[in-house]
């Protein structure tokens, strides 16, 4: 069957591993370019070209040529030729064949063979040879050599020289002169490549294929090295010439298929035919790149350790990378249908891409979010003043913009509050649980202690209050007028009465102890009371000035004696009166207010007292 394609190249296959075939039936075209079949012998008549597989050297299967006039029928065409994908530009043609029965010693391949191009202006002089190899026997084929045999014959046949260029993994045979037609064949898959050029004739060193082309001899050509042969018709004007271009395949398990793929490509220099298997090569590659896998929008795991499995669609085989793939280059993290990548401690961004077909497809990326949201208590109070309350507020930072929620805990329990802060009555330990989009964190525990009312004791003659060590100042009260100067966490009362204490922890947090009742008692007799002795007003404004009224001598009294005590025992004013009468007495300005005590004895052969209590106001 014929197939036209690369604007004006044409080609005939015959469904058993022949290509370029013209036996002189109607139609066929042989390897024809710009006119001419590049194939065709002029002596012979004959085209050969073909394909050829061995394990050994008594073990070949192949359809190229045994002498001038017969060649090997080792394959068999299954069906029929078909058209294949002929969508838009393409053209394809495909065929199954498989080893005859006459084959003594087969090799157990069925091999689909597929001829294809495009006519477009940018696809001229190739089409690309196909060949996919199943192993349909029950061992293993190891150490398989496949070879295209190629005998060109451009202008004067004996005037030919083949060459390999490595770059390109192609070997080619032009014309010494003339017209300079080029024709070749260049290895298209990732298989070690393998070339042999003969000179038909046997001359420097070649294998001889006019007196006949055995087994042993075409298994040679397409297993002896990488490039057993590299040259041929290197003397005078060159030398009817022949290659071999195939490719070691290794191994094929049972089941097991295999694609080895060649570009057939005709021109008028080897820059053309280099240029030509580069677009080849863009259109193969093209066609047999994995898609891009489809990955998940979003995933994200939780830490403090995360784990997460990526799992692609759009395929079933995919590599895993941690960078962006350089193909050939980077080294996967991991290969199949999904990856499950552990010890994520921050975000991580996966690479990945598919291998379904035979070239590995353009990468594509998921980044996993790690969500561990950072918390504290924010610094504050941690004592709670009697009666009082607290709050305690979260310092919380997550990955991302989703709000965050809170669960705040007493003493190991959830105590209901949702928010950022809560205000709390009671002592305890306390702990927040922050969560971001469902991962969790939670801060370390804050003690919060209950600061205790201030208990008065005496001892001896002494009052004296237990606080906490947290107390930071004291102000005593006698009958709930503050005493002055009495600022210790003791105090030694001077007259009877109602004590309390109020004990000050700072942030606003004052308490004031129970009442203390107190009798003050004395064993010395004391002085006969003075009477007619007024102080007015009482309590003493703010300006300190009140209106002392003293009466008037007698027979016994001289003369009065007044003192100014506060109530720590401090003398703080101290002056006479001769007479009786109504005095008007100013007391410094920067006297604090509190309680005070007013002294006023008389002189004389008989010593009387009177004792008033003054509150002083501001």
């Amino acid at each position: 069957m014929q197939l036209t394609a690369g604007n004006g190249l044409g080609i005939t296959i015959d469904g058993t591993g022949r290509w370029g075939v013209d036996d002189g039936s109607t139609g066929q075209l042989g390897f024809t370019f710009n006119g001419k079949d590049l194939l065709k012998n002029a002596t012979t008549g004959r085209n050969e070209a073909g394909l050829m597989l061995g394990l050994s050297a008594t073990r070949v299967s192949d359809v190229v040529k045994i002498s001038n006039t017969t060649r090997s029928t080792d394959w068999v065409l299954q069906g029929s030729i078909g058209t294949g994908n002929t969508s838009g530009d393409l053209k394809e043609l495909v065929a199954v064949y498989k080893e005859a029965g006459t084959v003594t010693s087969p090799l157990g391949l069925e091999i689909t063979q597929r001829v294809y191009g495009w006519n477009t202006t940018s696809d001229v002089g190739y089409v690309i040879l196909e060949y996919r190899l199943k192993n349909t026997s029950s061992d293993t084929l190891k150490q398989l050599s496949l070879g295209v045999f190629a005998d060109w014959n451009l202008g004067t046949a004996s005037e030919n020289r083949a060459d390999w260029d490595a770059n390109n993994n192609l070997g080619y045979i032009y014309e010494s002169g003339g017209t300079g037609t080029h024709a070749g064949i260049a290895l298209l898959t990732a298989q070690t490549s393998q070339y042999y050029a003969f000179d038909q004739d046997g001359t420097a060193g070649s294998i001889n294929i006019t007196d006949g082309f055995s087994k042993a001899e075409k298994y040679e050509s397409m297993s002896s090295g990488n490039l057993a042969r590299s040259k041929a018709g290197e003397t005078g004007n060159g030398n009817d010439v022949a290659h071999t271009v195939g490719a070691s395949i290794i191994t094929i398990a049972p089941g097991e298929t295999t694609m080895v793929a060649f570009v057939l490509v005709a021109g008028t220099s080897l820059t053309e035919l280099q240029s030509r298997v580069t677009q080849a090569k863009s259109r193969f590659q093209t066609r047999y790149t994995s898609p891009t896998p489809t990955l998940p929008s979003d995933l994200k795991t939780c830490g403090p350790t995360g784990e997460v499995t990526v799992t692609p669609t759009g395929g079933t085989n995919f590599r895993f990378y941690d960078q962006v793939p350089t193909l050939g280059v980077t080294t996967p993290i991991g290969e199949g249908a999904s990856l499950r990548v552990a010890n994520i401690t921050a975000n991580r961004t996966i690479y990945v891409t598919s291998t379904d077909s035979l070239f590995e497809g353009s990468h594509t990326s998921v980044t996993v979010r790690y969500l561990y949201p950072s918390v504290s208590i924010a610094d504050g109070l941690r004592e709670l003043c009697v009666d009082g309350n607290l709050t305690l507020t979260a310092s919380a930072l997550g990955a991302g913009s989703t709000p965050l929620s809170y669960q705040w805990q007493r003493n190991g329990q959830n105590i209901g509050s949702d928010s950022v802060a809560v205000l709390i009555n009671e002592p305890g330990t306390y702990k927040v649980t922050v969560s971001e989009e469902g991962c969790t964190r939670t801060s370390s525990e804050v003690t919060i202690t209950q600061i205790q009312k201030p208990v008065i004791a005496q001892n001896g003659t002494d009052l004296a209050v237990t606080a906490t060590a947290d107390a930071l100042t004291y102000q005593w009260f006698y009958n709930n007028l503050p005493l002055t100067g009495a600022n210790a966490s003791s105090y030694t009362p001077r007259a009877t009465g109602a004590y309390t204490v109020r004990v000050s922890f700072g942030n606003g947090c004052e308490v004031l102890s129970d009442a203390f009742q107190v009798e003050v008692t004395s064993l010395s007799q004391a002085p006969a009371p003075l009477q007619g002795v007024k102080v007015y007003p009482i309590p003493v404004p703010n300006q300190g000035e009140f209106t002392l009224e003293l009466p008037q001598n007698t027979s016994s009294s001289k003369g009065y004696e007044v003192t100014l005590i506060d109530f720590a025992g401090r003398v703080l004013l101290k002056t006479g009166f001769a007479q009786g009468g109504k005095y008007l007495v100013n007391l410094p300005g920067h006297w604090p207010q509190g309680i005070y005590f007013l002294k006023v004895s008389s002189k004389g052969t008989s010593t009387k007292q009177a004792i008033i209590k003054l509150a002083i106001q501001k």
